[in-house]
This record gives structure tokens, sequence and C-alpha cells, in this order.
């Protein structure tokens, strides 16, 4: 088990998956790049994936189908005033999150979920 990881990162900038690993693995020698996962757009994305309609309402979130080209920018436009930090709220949507309705709204956390390491 020492061995096991997962190294997740937002696919940023870069044009596509396999350039985003090639670049981590110049970056990190020891990287096994079969065990990076590309968050496309950004992890933010994932957050508000796993979120039902109704919290969405509660939270008063802007209602969304998908997650799959949400940016950081538009992921801190979702926070209500009634947050202390955007830490705050990023815990209180993992405390309602659904695994199965994030695999619908978000591809890349779909294939995360699934994939086989």
């Amino acid at each position: 088990m020492d061995d096991e990881y997962y190294f997740i990162c937002d696919i940023n900038s870069t044009p596509c998956v396999t350039a985003k690993k090639q670049k981590l693995a110049q970056k990190y020698r020891n990287l096994d790049q079969g065990r990076i996962q590309v968050v496309i757009k950004e992890i933010e994305s994932w957050y508000l994936a796993g979120l039902a309609e109704k919290k969405q309402r509660q939270l008063k979130i802007k209602p969304f189908k998908d997650t799959n080209d949400l940016t950081k920018e538009q992921f801190n436009q979702q926070i209500p005033n009634s947050f202390d930090s955007r830490i705050d709220f990023m815990v209180e949507l993992l405390k309602n999150y659904s695994i199965e309705i994030a695999q619908i709204r978000n591809k890349s956390f779909s294939y995360f979920i699934n994939r086989e390491f």
C-alpha cells in the first residue's frame, strides 16, 4: 500500500490530457503517468457536480446540468455570502455530496470513479 497514490491535477491551459501528463512526468521524475488523473477543467467542477438540486436551491446556487466547463472563477461566484470562507463552502458541499450525481454531471469525475488503476 505504500506505493499507491493518485496524482490529481487540473488541465488548465494544456491542450490535452496526454500533454499534461508528459509535462508532469518531466517535472516529477518518479511520477507514474498511469497514476495521474487530469481534471477537466478544474477540480472545483468536481465539488459542484455532486450537489443535488434540492441543496443547490437551499444554498441559492445557480442550477447547472453539468460542470464539465466550470472554472475556478465561476465556482467562486457561486459561494453564498453566508459562508465565512471558500473552504467552509467546499466542506459544506462535501457534506452533501453524491458520487452518483457527480458522475452524471462531470465526465472527468465519472472517468476517475470508473477507472481501474
